[in-house]
């Protein structure tokens, strides 16, 4: 078919322009199929979701991400469409006209059943569910959406709507802009963002989106009204940084989307010493201006410093950045500024919190010659994070984390539930939770943990979508993991822990050249990858749990 000036072919995954060809993700592919199936109309966003992702758990970011791929691939513009239209709050619009064009002529096939092999590997066609499915199956796809337009959701797994909506006033906190424009400032700037998101969440009474999903929007020209409506929520913070010499700059404002007043702003120019202060500030601020109500205790937490040391907090924000890019240099480097801000300030709990997830990434992912006793050091450190400040959130989180991956889900539990009845808003701490409670034996509840978790994060990454399909995989909905272990791939192509459920989930399924497909791809990302520690990215509880699971991978052929 043809979609505009645009030779679109879904059974290779691509369109065709002239000469210049363009590869698009399978299921970026169904999404163009499914708008050129309604070419002109508004397909709702719930619509689309039923439609290719049925009976699944995905956030509205699944969706997002795809049209951004498919504007960016067509080089249209969201603020002037040619191609497709966002109609808020409504759902998007095919605009360029749709025709009929001859079949084009396959290239190279792929062993039947076999699944893409992703960056590290040849290109190989990949057929999208539209271009394949049969009659049957289209009229079942747009039968869905119709049920979904109507109202109907009877049909098992159609419309399915497990996360929760809240009724509290909900914000988002947009990356602050750097006007340094120096870029490697930018772990100051995104740090302050960071923080403010953080003492917000702490309030019971507020629903606050996670910092993940803000910077998703970083260096991105948007409208509040934009962002509240691809969020779902009311109010919007925006804000710059800039630092001078000793001295630094805030500029700040609260917007009401619904109706784009702006219900407060600020702006504080001081020595960098006042930093805290400032803070303090901007969150008071703002708390009044919303008419928040505080309990006693949230008053208290609201203000807590976490350190007095403006030099030591600089050194975490440092470190955090280097952390968040997780690799064997970065790991190491965050070890290092973490250290020192610890040594600056022997009380700084946050920083032994983070130095406590270094170690045990260390032993995981066996990234140093030290790595062995990362276990055990990441234990001591988090524990200790916990008696200096037992009012820390991240604390018990990286508690929470480091019990799951030593095997021991019943205390990784008991520390998450305490990250979340002091950050009812921890969107990983939700995530953390449904893993250690999936590998405790509840795998069903761990499937609407993971859900609340991706309403409070919906611009979440590979880790939730690999959490959600664990959890169906233990359940034993084998159909409804392998999409989401796919998603987790795509957003990660060198993820082992999802190729590696994706390949035991294909082996249950009975699908073993795809089983096989993936364990080619772990050898391939990580050459000399064998199963004798599989437990430190895989973590049950028990060893008959284990060693079921190596049976499944050894099936993939891998040893």
């Amino acid at each position: 078919m043809r979609v505009g000036d645009w030779s679109v072919n879904p059974g290779l995954n691509q369109i065709r322009r002239g000469d210049e060809v363009i590869r698009l993700e399978p299921k970026v592919m169904e999404v163009l199929s499914f708008l050129a199936a309604h070419p002109g109309e508004v397909v709702s966003r719930e619509a689309l979701l039923a439609a290719l992702w049925p009976g699944i758990i995905v956030g509205d970011d699944s969706l997002t991400q795809s049209v951004i791929k498919l504007r960016k691939a067509f080089g249209d513009d969201s603020r002037k469409p040619v191609y497709i239209q966002t109609i808020p709050k409504r759902g998007y619009r095919l605009l360029a006209p749709v025709g009929d064009e001859a079949a084009q002529t396959s290239e190279g096939n792929a062993p039947a059943g076999t699944e893409s092999r992703g960056r590290r590997s040849p290109a190989r066609p990949r057929r999208s569910m539209l271009a394949l499915a049969s009659i049957g199956g289209v009229l079942l796809v747009l039968v869905a959406a119709w049920l979904v337009w109507t109202g109907r959701n009877d049909l098992p797994g159609l419309g399915e709507k497990t996360m929760p909506v809240s009724d509290l006033p909900s914000l988002v906190v947009l990356p602050f802009a750097n006007l340094n424009k120096d870029p490697t400032q930018d772990y100051f700037s995104d740090g302050l963002t960071g923080d403010l998101t953080t003492a917000l969440s702490h309030l019971k009474s507020l629903w606050v989106i996670a910092p993940y999903t803000a910077l998703s929007y970083k260096g991105l020209p948007t409208k509040a009204s934009d962002v509240a409506d691809d969020l779902g929520v009311r109010y919007v913070i925006e804000g710059s940084v800039q630092q001078a010499g000793a001295r630094v700059r805030v500029n700040i404002q609260l917007t009401d989307a619904r109706t784009m007043q702006q219900l407060w702003a600020g702006r504080f120019d001081r020595q960098i010493g006042d930093l805290f202060a400032i803070q303090d500030e901007i969150v008071h601020r703002i708390v009044a201006a919303l008419g928040v109500s505080l309990s006693d205790h949230e008053r208290k937490r609201l203000y807590h410093r976490y350190t007095r040391s403006v030099e030591a907090y600089d050194l975490f924000l440092r470190g955090r950045e280097a952390y968040a890019r997780q690799d064997s240099d970065d790991n190491a480097r965050a070890q290092e500024l973490f250290g020192r801000a610890i040594a600056l300030d022997p009380n700084f709990a946050r920083a032994y919190a983070a130095l406590g997830l270094t170690c045990i990434d260390d032993w995981r992912f066996q990234w140093s010659a030290d790595a062995e006793r990362g276990a055990d050091e990441a234990l001591r450190l988090v524990r200790h994070a916990v008696e200096l400040d037992g009012d820390l959130p991240e604390a018990y989180w990286a508690l929470s984390f480091v019990q799951l991956y030593r095997r021991d889900p019943q205390d990784a539990i008991h520390a998450a539930n305490q990250a979340l009845a002091l950050d009812p808003n921890y969107a990983d701490a939700f995530v953390t939770l449904a893993l250690s409670t999936a590998y405790a034996g509840d795998p069903k509840r761990a499937i609407g943990l993971v859900g609340t978790g991706m309403k409070l994060n919906p611009h979440y990454g590979d880790s939730y979508r690999s959490a959600l399909g664990l959890a169906y995989f233990l359940v034993g909905q084998y159909e409804k993991a392998v999409p989401v272990q796919k998603e987790a791939i795509d957003n990660n192509p060198e993820r082992i822990q999802s190729r590696l459920a994706l390949a035991a989930t294909y082996v249950k399924l009975g699908r073993q050249a795809d089983a096989e497909w993936q364990g080619i791809e772990v050898l391939g990302i990580k050459p000399g990858f064998t199963l004798d520690k599989i437990e430190r990215l895989i973590p049950f509880r028990t060893d008959s749990e284990l060693q079921a699971y190596k049976a499944l991978l050894r099936k993939a052929k891998l040893k």
